[in-house]
């Protein structure tokens, strides 16, 4: 009897583990389908957005960082190439947190996915930043270094660059009233395919052909010497 009794003892104790080992596995399971799964593990990569004013960090430096409307300081750690900022500017971003670990004093650190400048009323020819829009002949100018966009910037000094179908290129350029002519049009660097190279020459002589310009609900009209319309840029306010 005693012999009996012990190996139900050890029967019911083998059950017992079972049953405890079973309801774990259940339980991880349980976890495993209600708890998604960037719960699971620490994602810092949240994507958000904020509107705010842009701000100059290092004073006479070119650093810049975001104010959010909510009092909250940003570090933008990848500033899209070719953005020109102003201090005060509004500006709407879509960024995810940078490394955590390298918070500084100036600011939360974000990588941009997204940033956008409104449009101000009170742009210029000079110092704006204008993406090619069309051509005369509805050419698609595209440039795989900039999204996708075929840029200009007129400084106020008398040159010129922007981002051409394949390459930077730069000049000078001369304007008096509503003439304007560029010279010295050259391509910074020389890479690319054979196609978008014939593209970006066929962009570059149009701009040398340019005679005069008109700007014309936020766009700039650049006109031959009949003045008709060569290309048509429009205000850029989107970098990303």
């Amino acid at each position: 009897m005693a012999e009996k009794k012990g190996s139900l003892s050890f029967l019911m104790l083998i059950l017992t583990v079972l049953i405890i080992i079973q309801s774990g596995v259940v339980a991880l399971l349980v976890l495993e389908v209600f708890i998604p799964q960037r719960d699971r593990a620490a994602v810092t990569e949240e994507v958000f957005s904020f509107s705010g004013s842009a701000m100059r960090i290092d004073p006479g430096g070119d650093i810049w960082g975001f104010m959010a409307d909510n009092g909250i300081q940003y570090l933008p750690l990848n500033l899209p190439q070719g953005v020109v900022l102003s201090s005060g500017q509004r500006v709407d971003v879509t960024a995810v947190v940078a490394d955590l670990s390298i918070i500084r004093t100036s600011g939360i650190p974000i990588r941009i996915i997204r940033l956008t400048t409104p449009a101000s009323d009170d742009f210029s020819l000079t110092d704006t930043r204008w993406i090619l829009d069309s051509t005369k002949a509805s050419d698609s100018f595209s440039s795989p270094h900039t999204g996708g966009r075929v840029t200009l910037i007129l400084c106020q000094n008398g040159t010129f660059y922007g981002m051409g179908p394949a390459n930077p290129y730069a000049g000078r350029y001369t304007i008096g009233g509503q003439a304007i002519t560029f010279s010295w049009v050259e391509a910074t660097t020389r890479s690319g395919s054979n196609k978008l190279k014939d593209t970006e020459n066929q962009y570059l002589s149009t701009l040398r052909d340019t005679r005069s310009f008109a700007i014309r609900d936020q766009s700039l009209l650049l006109m031959d010497e009949n003045n008709r319309t060569l290309l048509t840029y429009r205000e850029d306010g989107v970098f990303t």
